[in-house]
């Protein structure tokens, strides 16, 4: 899990309004079905989730980039499954494809900026940030030619 200090956090976070996350996902998609190739992508949501608290605009970007990098490193698989669910008083979304994966030890390092980063590859940084400003988490589950798992939860 990450944890981003308090004051970093808080510049990734300029509005608070209550909107339904799955129509945002929804929205979100269709900014990209045209780069979703022969992909098939399949949304699998929590009816009872409706209304969060949160920037919707920020939020999206996070969906955005988690669903980019699933058609990117998932270049065979013909199927990414987009799911929210409720878990323990919170609301949970996940993007999971069929992909190369990432070896266990190079997940934790996804999250965290170090002074080696090209600035080209920090949208899971900046991801982590604008999940951390929100009071949620964000991680990973991965299996090396199997595929990955991105998540977030967010206070429900």
């Amino acid at each position: 899990m990450l944890n981003t200090p308090k004051t970093q956090a808080e510049g990734f976070r300029s509005t608070d309004a209550l909107f339904n996350i799955n129509n945002s996902i929804r929205n979100c998609l269709s900014l990209i079905q045209n780069e979703t190739g022969n992909r098939r992508i399949i949304c699998l949501f929590d009816p009872p989730i409706k209304l969060i608290h949160g920037d919707e605009e920020k939020i999206s970007q996070v969906i955005i980039h988690l669903v980019k990098n699933a058609i990117k490193y998932s270049p065979e698989s013909k199927k990414i499954e987009v799911r929210t669910s409720a878990e323990n008083g919170k609301v949970k979304v996940s993007v999971s494809d069929h992909g190369i994966g990432i070896p266990g030890q190079l997940i934790k390092g996804l999250f965290e900026y170090s002074k080696q980063d090209n600035p080209q590859e920090t949208g899971l940084k900046t991801a982590a940030q604008i999940i951390a400003s929100h009071h949620g988490q964000i991680g990973a589950e991965s299996y090396v030619d199997v595929g990955s798992t991105f998540w977030f939860t967010l206070p429900g």
